[in-house]
């Protein structure tokens, strides 16, 4: 990239840099830990998607660019969200990697609570998160019967299918590498329609989750609970919610909401030093090359 002048964006999403030996892909992630900050180091310009984000990599580098997620309109928003039939099951939905073992088991006691005072009333359906046949009892484990996995796209298409849900949830333990996390799981389920319950951290404060399109919720089972039962007998507010969770997404969380701000800083210089003069081999010999001026 140098040699030809090319300019290299590298867009971070999660502290790669901090993984702590208790994180459920530590294994996979520490080892990576170098290649990270090597590109960090040697980026041209990097993006990080949260404030926190950019406060916990500050040390590695001073001039990280801000640029909140978005998600691709022409994906999640190309379908209006599906109509609830009528006397269906109320349905609730969590999704996640299976790094969110521990945040499903923070309302797993209010899920059960759920389940026991509303029954067949309540379906509570997870897409993800923990390992196969390790999910709390009467919650349904939901996803794709494909063979080799979906891209991204085809997941969208499966996703925005497979519902219509009621609530989206996003709870999340309080830990330093959660601090840094965005926005995006909420993003997801507004384009879907979804009112969204999401914890009460600093990452979800301000978003479509605080206000427009959901509720925050503090820690604790009682807190939980009464948050989705809440949202299951008021089918005003849900619908309210669910509603402007979709508007607040159209309005700042897509790319297209976003094109004029993303646009701006891919056509702002880049503030960095000229490449410097690097060092290849050519046939076993080691020849000096300049890149060309950008």
């Amino acid at each position: 990239m140098r040699v030809t002048g090319a300019r290299l964006l590298y867009d971070l999403d999660d502290d790669l840099l901090n993984i702590s030996l208790d994180h459920a892909d530590a294994a996979l992630l520490r080892p990576k830990g170098g290649m990270v900050r090597r590109m960090i180091n040697g980026a041209d310009q990097v993006w990080v998607s949260t404030e926190a984000l950019r406060d916990r990599l500050h040390a590695a580098r001073n001039d990280l660019v801000l640029v909140p997620n978005g998600i691709d309109e022409r994906l999640w928003l190309a379908n209006p969200p599906r109509p609830r039939r009528r006397f269906s099951p109320f349905r609730i939905l969590y999704m996640g990697t299976q790094t969110h073992a521990a945040d499903l088991a923070l309302i797993a006691p209010a899920l059960a609570r759920i389940k026991s005072d509303f029954g067949s009333a309540v379906d509570i359906e997870i897409l993800g998160v923990s390992a196969r046949g390790d999910l709390p009892e009467r919650i349904t484990r939901i996803g794709p019967s494909v063979n080799g996995g979906l891209s991204y796209s085809g997941f969208i298409n499966w996703f925005s299918q497979a519902g219509p849900w009621d609530i989206g949830l996003a709870p999340l333990v309080d830990t330093a590498f959660n601090r840094s996390k965005s926005v995006i799981k909420c993003l997801d389920y507004a384009a879907l329609g979804l009112a969204v319950l999401a914890s009460y951290m600093p990452v979800y404060r301000g978003s479509l989750a605080d206000g427009p399109g959901g509720c925050l919720v503090p820690d604790g089972e009682d807190a939980w609970y009464n948050a989705i039962s809440w949202l299951i007998r008021d089918r005003d507010a849900r619908i309210r919610l669910g509603q402007g969770a979709r508007s607040a997404l159209s309005e700042h969380g897509t790319l297209a909401a976003q094109a004029v701000t993303r646009r701006a800083l891919w056509e702002t210089p880049f503030a960095v030093t000229p490449p410097r003069l690097q060092r290849r081999r050519v046939s076993g010999v080691a020849s000096r090359i300049s890149a060309p001026a950008p």
